[in-house]
């Protein structure tokens, strides 16, 4: 019986230590396995077969910005490593920020055989619109978009 009474005490005291000791290295430890599962998941997954898992991998990019920007943006600047360049650019164009525009056009410029020119145009035009437009995107049409590109 007292083992019993034991167990619930136990485990709402231990519970409620960890809620107030660890809240900044749970943190911590989440932001860095959201980004070990970006570059070792959904990254990968851009280039994948099956349109669902490319899909899932969008709205990963979607909805952690703050992760996925600086991986797309290394993986461009390394040459697309993990992924096909025209690929990060898309979602790049998509997510990105107004000191993106100044890179896709350097890699542009600086590239003249890229491979799918007019996703890379694309890309930089949608970035260029939608930073430049006070209104935001609808989620909806963004994945529509994103559907399109990443299909070929």
């Amino acid at each position: 019986m007292k083992r019993r009474n034991f167990r619930p005490t136990f485990v709402s005291i231990f519970s409620a230590l960890l809620l107030i000791w660890a809240s900044t290295p749970v943190n911590a430890w989440f932001a860095d396995e959201a980004q070990l599962a970006f570059e070792e998941q959904w990254l990968p997954m851009l280039d994948s077969p099956s349109a669902t898992e490319r899909l899932q991998a969008v709205q990963a990019f979607y909805a952690f910005p703050e992760w996925g920007l600086p991986l797309i943006r290394k993986s461009l600047d390394e040459g697309g490593v993990g992924i096909e360049p025209w690929r990060a650019v898309m979602l790049l164009g998509m997510i990105g920020e107004q000191k993106d525009i100044s890179r896709i056009l350097g890699i542009i410029q600086n590239n003249p055989q890229l491979p799918r020119p007019e996703v890379w145009e694309g890309a930089m035009d949608f970035l260029r619109l939608r930073l430049n437009s006070n209104s935001k995107t609808h989620p909806n049409k963004l994945c529509w978009s994103s559907l399109i590109l990443i299909s070929g």
